[in-house]
Parts: structure tokens; C-alpha cells; sequence
């Protein structure tokens, strides 16, 4: 009897346990989430705005936005336990965003993932003055990057053009979000 219980702990531990989806820190099971919006114009409060009043008039027709609140020059007061404090910025806005999916059978989007891609990847190709990040709240403090690249040469010039193209084809990866590259800040230094 003992011998066979453990034989059926190891297949369910070999074949089934792999199959299951797991993440270590999941997302929370709320309808909102916040966007990092970063202008390209450091400390430039009124362009930080501009940006963000872009932002708004984006997502303002999107019908799943039931409400949002701006901040800019600092972030939004903590909401939310692991949210990361934001360091207030004139090149920095937040903005919460709450949404309402409806009825799962009648909704444009299966999942509240599916919803926080489709406005980032809308994001992405709308705006061009800055660079907004969409964030779901996570049960642990999110960590900044899941996979870093590091490009080093000799010549920034060929340096500088393999970076803009591995960025470029990052981005073409399907499942791929936020990828991005810190040339600006390299350069401005």
C-alpha cells in the first residue's frame, strides 16, 4: 500500500506538477493598475505634463476605463502595500488607472493581462515624447528588469547601432514588454 501511494506521488511530481502554470509572485486580483510615465525632457515639469495630458486623451477612449488620477512631478501616494515608492521627478508622472473588464463571454479582452499588453503595446506605437510603463500590482515588490542585456565595445558608434537594433528586435518578440535600452542616458552623460 505505502509502495504504490509513492509511486503515484512521483508521477503526479514528474508528469503533472510540470505541467501546471506557476508564477512566484502573482499578480493581485484587482481591476487596476498604474502607469510610470517618463518624460524624454529632463526636468521639464511642464513637458512631463504635456506627455501625461498625452496619455490621458489616449486612454480616454478606451470604454474598459471606468476612472483615473495623474500625478505628476511625483508619484501616487502608496495604494497598494509592495507598490514601490516613486522618486519624486519634473521628468516623472503616475497614473492610476481603474478598469472594468464586464462580462467575460461579451469583453474585447480574456484577462486582465491581456488588457494591461493591449495598452501597453497601444502606448508603445502612440507615444513618441517619453516612455510610459504599464504595471500590474504584484503579491511581492516587483522587480525593475527580468532579463538584462549588457553591449559593450570599443566603438560607441557600432556600439550604439547594434544596441538601437537588438532593442528593435526584442521588441518584435512576441510576449516581450517594456524592453528598453538606456542610450539617452549614456549619451547625456
Amino acid at each position: 500500500m505505502t509502495g504504490s501511494t509513492f509511486m503515484i506521488l512521483i508521477i503526479v511530481i514528474s508528469f503533472v506538477t510540470p505541467q501546471l502554470q506557476s508564477e512566484f509572485f502573482p499578480y493581485v486580483d484587482k481591476d487596476l493598475f498604474y502607469i510610470d510615465i517618463k518624460s524624454e525632457l529632463p526636468g521639464n515639469l511642464e513637458a512631463t505634463e504635456a506627455l501625461a495630458d498625452e496619455v490621458v486623451e489616449l486612454l480616454s477612449s478606451e470604454p474598459e476605463i471606468t476612472s483615473y488620477t495623474v500625478a505628476v512631478g511625483d508619484g501616487m501616494p502608496k495604494f497598494y502595500i509592495t507598490m514601490p515608492p516613486a522618486t519624486p521627478s519634473k521628468d516623472f508622472a503616475q497614473m492610476l488607472i481603474k478598469f472594468d473588464l464586464g462580462d467575460k463571454d461579451k469583453s474585447r479582452f480574456h484577462s486582465r493581462d491581456a488588457f494591461a499588453t493591449y495598452i501597453q503595446d497601444l502606448l508603445d506605437k502612440k507615444i513618441t515624447s517619453g516612455k510610459c510603463t504599464v504595471n500590474r500590482l504584484q503579491y511581492a515588490e516587483p522587480q525593475d528588469a527580468k532579463i538584462i542585456m549588457r553591449v559593450a565595445g570599443a566603438d560607441v558608434e557600432r556600439v550604439d547601432a547594434f544596441t538601437r537594433d537588438l532593442t528593435d528586435r526584442v521588441r518584435e518578440v512576441e510576449g516581450t514588454l517594456n524592453v528598453r535600452n538606456n542610450l539617452n542616458l549614456i549619451h547625456s552623460i
